[in-house]
Order: C-alpha cells, then structure tokens, then sequence
C-alpha cells in the first residue's frame, strides 16, 4: 500500500513537472499579443501606408528650382498601398493587369524597383484618367500618361507600391485666337493610379 502510495506521488509529481514546464514554453504564444500578432499576419496582406511614408521625396521635389518657361506644374497625385509579398512578384501581376486592361503603352523599363511605360491615349481616356482645364475649352484628340510603378520592400515583408502618372493632352482650342500648343499638360484625376493599387489590393483576395 506504502508503495503504491509512493508511485502515486512521483507520476503526480512528474506530472506537475510537465504541465508547469509546457505552460513556461507555450505561454507567450497563446498570449493576446500572440495571437493579436498572428491574426495581423493572415490579415496583413495588404495595408495602408502611413502618413508621411514619401515626405522625402517630396521636400526634394519642393526644393527644386523651377526652369523659366516651364510647363505648368500640377500638384502631383499618387496613390499608394504595402503588399505582403515581393518586389517582382506584384510587378508582374500589375504587368498582367495592363496587358489585360488592353491599354495601349510603350517605353517600358523595368528595374528591382520601378517599372514605368508611356500610356497613349485616346480623347475619351483624356477625360477619364485627367482633369482637363474649363479654359479654353479644347477639343482633344488624344494624349499620353508617363506612369510610374515604384516597389519598395520594407523589412516586414511587406511592400509599398506606390502608382504616379504625369498627362499631358493633345488637341485644339475650340478658340482660333488662343494660344496654340504641341501638346498641354494635364492634372491627373487619380483614376488610373487607383486602379493600378487596388488592383495590387484585390490579388490577395483573388488569390493570383
């Protein structure tokens, strides 16, 4: 009975000994910090940048000097988005995303970080991918949009994907006596910029 009693007490013991040492291994796992980390992790593929993410570039560009007799110089709009995955890997889905778009482009080149192509237009995607000026009232026979595609990795895993595009418009003044032009820049109406990020967005939800 003596010895039962004994045996007892050591499985017991050896028991406690397991559950306490389980307990000190697993216990930052199954905290809430834990597991608010890893809900964030199968939720983060794709996340909106901060505030501030490009005052860099920005300042730079601020400081510039302006050229007499530029072209007038629209305040620039760009749309932006962090992507749970690589550089390459969200160029080439975007890459497929305009070839199905059918969009009519040229003047690619493409790095590690930055694709950009010329985007040729026509009158009707003039009106829908800018803002043309009420005056003078132009008729529009086509354009063109610089578009940049810039993918930086951040050490998280994930990457900022941010879109910009710079339009100039081609076309007469419905006015004979207005100055006449090559060609007119033109502010951007953020369409095509969001249509690019939220197409990087909606990868992850489509599973490409």
């Amino acid at each position: 009975m003596l010895l039962s009693l004994i045996r007892q007490e050591r499985i017991e013991g050896l028991v406690a000994t397991f559950v306490f040492a389980f307990t000190l291994i697993c216990a930052p796992f199954f905290s809430p910090a834990a597991r608010s980390q890893s809900v964030t992790a199968s939720k983060g593929a794709a996340r909106e940048c901060k505030a501030g993410y490009d005052d860099s570039t920005r300042k730079k560009k601020a400081s510039a000097p302006k050229k007499k007799g530029a072209a007038a110089d629209f305040p620039i709009f760009e749309s932006c988005v962090e992507i749970h995955d690589t550089s390459i890997a969200i160029q080439e889905y975007l890459q497929a995303v305009v070839r199905d778009s059918r969009w009519n482009i040229g003047d690619e080149q493409a790095s590690e970080e930055l694709w950009s192509f010329t985007l040729y237009l026509k009158a009707e995607e003039v009106a829908a991918f800018t803002k043309p000026p009420a005056d003078p009232k132009m008729s529009w026979s086509g354009g063109k949009g610089v578009v940049n595609v810039r993918t930086n990795e951040l050490p998280d895993g994930f990457t900022r994907v941010i879109v910009r595009a710079k339009f100039d418009g081609f076309g007469e003044p419905e006015d004979k006596f207005a100055p006449q032009r090559i060609s007119w820049p033109l502010p951007s109406s953020g369409v095509l910029e969001t249509k690019l990020t939220t197409a990087a967005r909606d990868r992850t939800s489509t599973g490409h």
